[in-house]
């Protein structure tokens, strides 16, 4: 494998032709088990839930307004489909896998999966685009990443709400800590 890299080397490979050969040689255990639907790559991103059994991900094909799809992972059949922004963050599920947010440029909507109902729309006047949105351990809150530096925290079981401190420049990632602190 040294002599293999060694040569690579000399031939000057792309960056992504180098770290392909790095992944091979670093994860040569990794094997396919399952695959999901193979349309996913027209879409962009795709997000599974926690336990792995659900996948979501826009689908432009239908509408020019776009889909959010999520998918139950063993036997690739959707279980909610809904009217989605024509631009949208990735969407994010609870931890329980009950409900999935996402926000776009009108704000932030969460839906419940099982029934396909939205449950709480938040309407915000500068929704973020980014990566911003995060559920509370006990998934009893959802954080929204705003694009002035601020992070309001909605509760899900009200349309109650607390905003953070600006840290000045777009929130483009959020997460909680397992204490559940911001």
């Amino acid at each position: 494998a040294l002599d293999a890299l060694t040569k690579a080397a000399a031939i000057r490979p792309s960056i992504e032709l180098r770290d392909e050969a790095i992944a091979a040689m670093a994860l040569t255990d990794v094997r396919i088990v399952k695959e999901a639907n193979t349309e996913l790559s027209k879409n962009g991103g795709v997000v599974f839930n926690d336990a792995g059994d659900m996948y979501c991900f826009f689908d432009y094909s239908a509408t020019t307004t776009g889909r959010i799809v999520v998918y139950r992972f063993s036997d690739n059949q959707p279980v909610l489909s809904v009217a989605g922004p024509l631009k949208g963050s990735d969407p994010r599920f609870s931890h329980d896998g009950r409900f999935l947010a996402c926000a776009s440029t009108s704000g932030c909507g969460i839906w419940d999966i099982e029934r396909g109902l939205l449950v709480r729309q938040i309407s915000t006047g500068a929704a973020y685009l980014g990566q911003a949105l995060a559920f509370s351990p006990d998934d009893r809150e959802l954080a929204v990443g705003e694009e002035d530096g601020s992070v309001s925290i909605h509760t899900m079981s009200s349309d109650g709400h607390r905003v953070l401190p600006s840290v000045n420049t777009p929130v483009q990632l959020i997460r909680y800590h397992p204490k559940d602190n911001v």
